[in-house]
């Protein structure tokens, strides 16, 4: 997979992971608003994918998930977009991507992203 290999390649080569993480979802979430598209889905998608490729690239998946829904989050702002919505999106997308890794991932980025996103605990809440 694409996202895993670059994670990979960054780490071996000694480069920030998280840089990369809000490179990627930065451009994605941009990208999309750029071109009229659902800016709030790209988010849920390449935060999905990120956290996944972090996972299967051995990077601590709940500090990569963290920093990608603060990436998507700040990019939303910049370009003007939902951010609430972009927020719930991003939230959703990372408890995705972590429970396809494992149930131990899964409560490590929800952990995270209560503490560190604001709004976070509310969205988790209502997917229960």
């Amino acid at each position: 997979d694409v996202v895993h290999g670059a994670f990979a390649g960054v780490m071996e080569a000694g480069g920030d992971a998280m840089q990369a993480t809000t490179d990627v979802v930065g451009g994605v979430v941009k990208g999309a608003a750029k071109m009229g598209g659902d800016v709030a889905m790209a988010a849920h998608d390449v935060v999905h994918e990120v956290v996944k490729g972090a996972g299967g690239a051995g990077a601590d998946v709940a500090q990569v998930s963290l920093t990608a829904v603060k990436g998507t989050i700040a990019a939303a702002k910049e370009v003007g977009g939902d951010v609430a919505g972009v927020t719930k999106m991003a939230i959703e997308g990372a408890l995705k991507g972590a429970g396809e890794i494992s149930e131990e991932a899964m409560h490590a980025v929800r952990d995270v992203l209560v503490t560190g996103v604001e709004g976070a605990k509310d969205v988790i809440d209502a997917m229960k």
